[in-house]
C-alpha cells in the first residue's frame, strides 16, 4: 500500500482558483517546474508547454490589467480562466497518476486535500453563573461553551430536581431569563449540542429573582 501522510487525502485540492492572479501565477509556475522531467508524471495532459503559454499570457494580461482599465481587466478574467481550466485538468491526471500516494502527489508542486476533522462532543458547558438584571423577574444566566458547539439547550426551575422547562435553544452562551417570580429561588443548567452529539448537563446553579 502506498504511503499516505497523516491529515492529507491523496486528491489534488483546487483552492489555487481562489487565489489572487500573482499569487497564482507563481504556484502555477511553482507545478510546471515540479512537473518537469518528473519521472511519476510522464506524459502531462495538458501539456506543460500548453500550461505554460496560458501562464505566461495570464501574467502578461495581469501586468496590462494594473492600469485597471475595463478592457485590459477584462482580458485578465478572460486569461485566468483558461489558466484555472487547464490547471483543474492537470490536476486531475496528477491525481490518476499518484496512484493514492500523497508524496508522489506532492512532487507535481499541486497541493493535498487535507482530511477534515473528526467531529466531537462538545465539552459540558463550564462556570455557570446566575445574576441579576436591572429588571424585576428576570435572571441572566451565563456559562463557558466549547468550540465544537452548534447551540445549547437550557432549562430552569423552582427546584434543583426539577421538574425542568425547556428555554429556547440558544447559539450564545448568556441566555436570559424572564417572567420569573420575585422573591423565588430559580436554578439553571445548559448542555452543549454539536454534529457529534450532546454533552452532559453541566451543575445547576441557583439565585432568588427579585
Amino acid at each position: 500500500m502506498p504511503p499516505i501522510l497523516v491529515g492529507f487525502q491523496p486528491r489534488v485540492s483546487r483552492s489555487f482558483a481562489r487565489y489572487p492572479a500573482s499569487v497564482m501565477i507563481t504556484f502555477f509556475r511553482n507545478v510546471i517546474t515540479n512537473m518537469t522531467a518528473n519521472p511519476a508524471f510522464p506524459t502531462p495532459s495538458p501539456t506543460l508547454a500548453v500550461f505554460k503559454t496560458a501562464v505566461d499570457d495570464l501574467e502578461t494580461k495581469t501586468q496590462a490589467a494594473m492600469n485597471r482599465g475595463r478592457i485590459e481587466v477584462a482580458a485578465r478574467r478572460a486569461s485566468q480562466a483558461v489558466a484555472i481550466s487547464l490547471a483543474r485538468q492537470l490536476g486531475y491526471y496528477v491525481e490518476s497518476q499518484s496512484n493514492g500516494n500523497v508524496e508522489t502527489l506532492l512532487s507535481s508542486g499541486f497541493e493535498p486535500v487535507r482530511t477534515p476533522s473528526p467531529s466531537i462532543v462538545p465539552a459540558t458547558p463550564g462556570n455557570p453563573r446566575l445574576s441579576l438584571t436591572k429588571l424585576s423577574g428576570q435572571l441572566l444566566f451565563r456559562f463557558v461553551g466549547d468550540v465544537n458547539t452548534k447551540n445549547f439547550s437550557v432549562q430552569y426551575a423552582e427546584n434543583a430536581a426539577g421538574p425542568w422547562i425547556d428555554h429556547d435553544l440558544s447559539t450564545s452562551s448568556r441566555v436570559l431569563l424572564t417572567d420569573l417570580t420575585p422573591g423565588k429561588v430559580y436554578f439553571s443548567r445548559s448542555r452543549a449540542h454539536g454534529a457529534a452529539g450532546s454533552s452532559d448537563w453541566c451543575s445547576p446553579v441557583s439565585l432568588m429573582a427579585v
